[in-house]
């Protein structure tokens, strides 16, 4: 289950891909089929979702890890390494960074 908490002791990592609009499906498509067995199977993975920029531009990929281990491990597995040939030949450009969740706060519903 995906959980966004800053009481959870976890490890985020955010990929922000840039890449030409024809080209944002191919690379979606990419990222979730190699998070079935291959990235699945890492230990300590707890949830993997990707998201996509309305203009075509953008893919948000979101990630959550146990622990900093458990992602540089992962890092150093082949897995990572196929998948970063396979994401350069898809997107211009990429950034990813870890994070820690710090504050989170749900939104009270109105009803109208």
């Amino acid at each position: 289950m995906i959980t966004i908490n800053e009481k959870a002791s976890m490890l985020t990592v955010v990929n922000v891909f840039t890449v030409e609009p024809e080209k944002q499906q191919s690379l979606i498509d990419f990222l979730v089929e190699e998070k079935e067995p291959p990235m699945s199977s890492l230990p300590g993975l707890l949830s993997f979702s990707v998201h996509k920029s309305l203009d075509g531009k953008k893919v948000l990929n979101y990630i959550q890890w146990s622990s900093q281990e458990a992602l540089e491990s992962a890092i150093k597995s082949p897995v990572f390494a196929e998948d970063k040939k396979q994401i350069i030949k898809l997107a211009k450009d990429f950034n990813s960074s870890p994070y820690e969740v710090v504050f989170t706060e749900e939104a009270q519903l109105v009803a109208n």
